[in-house]
């Protein structure tokens, strides 16, 4: 989704390709090296006010580990004045708002455009 949002777009599989995994399936962040955009940091705690700052700014962008971080979403913007975040879910190709995952973020990977 991130991809997409930052050119040039990629699918899942092909990026996964570019990656290195750990022996349990697990992501080597350092490793994810996308075009167009660039892996920050991933911070394991949920920072609201850094989040939003990520989806304000166009040359910025954040997902979310949601699902007791075994999920991760593309965060789209905030609902007010509830301060819930909108979500691009890849799982379920929608949009939704984190109520869907309780509100549950235990990490947030911070990208952004190069």
């Amino acid at each position: 989704m991130l991809s997409t949002y930052f050119k040039p777009d990629k699918t899942p599989k092909e990026i996964a390709a570019e990656c290195a995994f750990t022996a349990d399936g697990r992501l080597v962040w350092g490793s994810l090296k996308p075009e167009g955009f660039r892996f920050d940091r991933l911070v394991r705690m949920r920072n609201d006010v850094e989040i939003t700052r990520h989806i304000a700014d166009p040359d910025l962008a954040v997902i979310l580990a949601v699902a007791g971080g075994t999920h991760w979403v593309v965060a789209t913007g905030t609902t007010w004045p509830r301060r819930n975040f909108k979500i691009a879910d890849p799982w379920l190709g929608d949009r939704a708002t984190m109520t869907r995952y309780k509100n549950d973020i235990t990490a947030a990977a911070y990208f952004r455009r190069v």
